[in-house]
């Protein structure tokens, strides 16, 4: 792997952060008028998308956070945030299961899981088959 600069290497860290190249370059101290363009170029590079990998892949055992963690934490708060609870009046109302769903995406993101690359649509028919998986 070829070596990387010092704003390269900070540019990295940056990225793991929250996946945006934009803000990764401006934290790492390119300008913010061509952050854009510098943040889509350096995950062009090689040796960058290399290195974003390896840390990636370095935090990913560090936190022993890999494919089946994802599906499981994804099943486990769907099924919660699918219920129905009571609100201040004691009418039942639905938990939001749209924010359980963007949680689990970004998660599988950083664990570069495939299948959160796709847009996933949640349905009433998924509880079930979800619920079967742990019983």
């Amino acid at each position: 792997m070829a070596k990387l600069t010092a704003k390269q290497e900070m540019f990295c860290l940056e990225y793991l952060k929250d996946l945006n190249a934009t803000q990764a370059a401006v934290r790492s101290g390119y300008s913010e008028k061509t952050a854009r363009a510098i943040g889509t170029e350096n995950l062009a590079k090689p040796a960058i998308s290399e290195y974003i990998a390896k840390l990636q892949k370095e935090r990913s055992e560090r936190l022993e956070i890999d494919a089946d963690w994802v599906l499981k934490e994804a099943a486990r708060c769907f099924s919660v945030n699918s219920k129905s609870k009571l609100n201040e009046s004691g009418d039942e109302v639905l938990i939001n299961s749209n924010a359980a769903k963007g949680f689990l995406e970004l998660i599988g993101k950083h664990v570069n899981v495939k299948a959160f690359e796709e847009s996933i649509t949640m349905q009433a028919t998924v509880k079930k088959s979800l619920n079967d998986l742990y019983e």
